[in-house]
């Protein structure tokens, strides 16, 4: 089954939340901090779609996968990259973080940016695989892990 991208209105922030809350469960317990995803309500999604934008990824009739971007200058900010669990590995986050990219480029951004927690190596490795470097490691704001901003020149 192929994989569509939309972008999502303000009618969907319900369902990115749900989509942001289901896949960053797994890192309950696991993340030292915590993701901040843990903490958000749906308000905060709201406000930041109205801040950027978020796309969602489809199979078919089913939403499987979100994620966010927000502009800052010529850089476009990707976060809370989600992809339901049972869908996993099947290109959905490759997927979406290229439409993110085709719509960066149409904003005229010069790059991509990406916040990854070290410990999630299939994460860093998955954004490697699509083009992306590590440009800086630092200690999170709150302690604990270590983080990686992860970028790619469009």
């Amino acid at each position: 089954m192929s994989i569509h991208i939309t972008t999502a209105t303000l009618e969907d922030a319900p369902l990115v939340y749900d989509i942001m809350q289901q896949a960053f469960a797994e890192y309950l317990g696991v993340l030292d901090p915590p993701s901040g995803a843990h903490n958000e309500t749906l308000n905060d999604v709201i406000v930041a779609l109205d801040q950027g934008g978020a796309i969602l990824a489809w199979m078919g009739t089913q939403a499987v996968g979100s994620a966010r971007y927000v502009w800052h200058d010529d850089l476009c900010y990707i976060g809370r990259v989600s992809v339901l669990p049972p869908y996993r590995g099947q290109g959905i986050a490759s997927a979406m973080m290229e439409h993110i990219e085709e719509l960066a480029r149409g904003h005229g951004s010069s790059f991509l940016e990406i916040g990854v927690r070290m410990i999630l190596e299939n994460n860093i490795n998955l954004y490697k695989r699509i083009g992306y470097t590590i440009a800086d490691v630092f200690e999170h704001p709150k302690g604990g892990g270590m983080i990686a901003t992860m970028v790619k020149l469009l």
